[in-house]
């Protein structure tokens, strides 16, 4: 994002869980996730990810009846294998548009048992109604955002769990589950949106959004770390607000103001970058 009248900053905050004793966590969002399951733990204690992309079962349902046949709590014979993420349109039904069903079975871990846990969808088109071990959990419209729904009461721990999802497609529009799919396990408090803006004089102002999934009051500390892209070792500036988290929404703004004689005014020829890096 440019600075206006300054220098170009290339702007990157995650979206981390944290315990409201201030435990510090920092990475990138927006990687791409991996093509086949696995589990992502961080460096400390908070948060593990579980990517639930690669295999999953599909069937179309031209009647839309899938409902009234109780799909949404088993399997149907039929269902055929089907690559998550992806449009069904390419891979499994050429040219069909209407309603479909996906089908996936995974088992949470146990040290989960006492966390928050969010489903998250990356993308899917054009709409969903999403159902946990046949009990409905979420919809959703729009086939080109991210949505997430919070499952933590809906887990079965030691045992294998059935995630069924409700779609309804345009092939000529693309239609599907066409991004990734994944489960986030952490403490009860986490970054859940961030907007930075840039200033003149190399001053950004972020606001940030916080959930707080539990029923307790807390103290906890937000960071703001800004690092030149091509140093990512090399810290320029840092930021730091003492917070109070209430349970549910709260929203503050964090102020970091850049000296303007550590940024390099970028150019084609040396496109110097900037990331923020947020830590709950």
């Amino acid at each position: 994002m440019p600075v206006p009248s300054v220098k170009p900053l290339l702007l990157m905050a995650a979206l981390l869980p944290c315990s409201l004793s201030g435990l510090m966590l920092s990475t990138r969002a927006g990687a791409a996730p991996p093509k086949k399951a696995t589990v992502v733990t961080e460096a400390r204690k908070g948060r593990e990810t579980l990517v639930i992309d690669g295999a999953w079962k599909f069937l179309t349902d031209s009647q839309s009846s899938g409902e009234q046949m109780s799909w949404q709590k088993v399997i149907p014979a039929g269902a055929k294998q089907i690559a998550v993420p992806s449009l069904w349109n390419v891979q499994a039904a050429p040219g069909y548009s209407g309603v479909a069903w996906y089908w996936r079975e995974f088992e949470p871990s146990i040290k989960w048992k006492k966390q928050t846990v969010r489903l998250r969808f990356e993308a899917v088109s054009e709409s969903a109604t999403v159902w946990l071990n046949g009990v409905t959990i979420g919809q959703h419209e729009g086939g080109a955002v991210p949505f997430e729904i919070n499952v933590t009461k809906s887990l079965q721990f030691g045992a294998t769990n059935t995630l069924a999802v409700r779609v309804e497609g345009n092939a000529k529009r693309g239609a599907g589950i066409w991004q990734g799919v994944l489960l986030l396990a952490h403490d009860e408090a986490y970054l859940s949106d961030i907007f930075p803006t840039a200033g003149g004089l190399g001053q950004l102002s972020t606001s940030v959004t916080l959930e707080n999934t539990s029923d307790n009051s807390g103290t906890a500390t937000l960071e703001g770390r800004v690092i030149a892209l091509n140093k990512p070792d090399k810290e320029l500036h840092r930021s730091e607000q003492n917070l109070s988290v209430t349970p549910g929404r709260n929203i503050t703004t964090l102020f970091t103001s850049i000296k303007g004689k550590t940024l390099k005014q970028w150019s084609p020829d040396s496109p110097a970058l900037y990331a923020l890096q947020l830590a709950f």
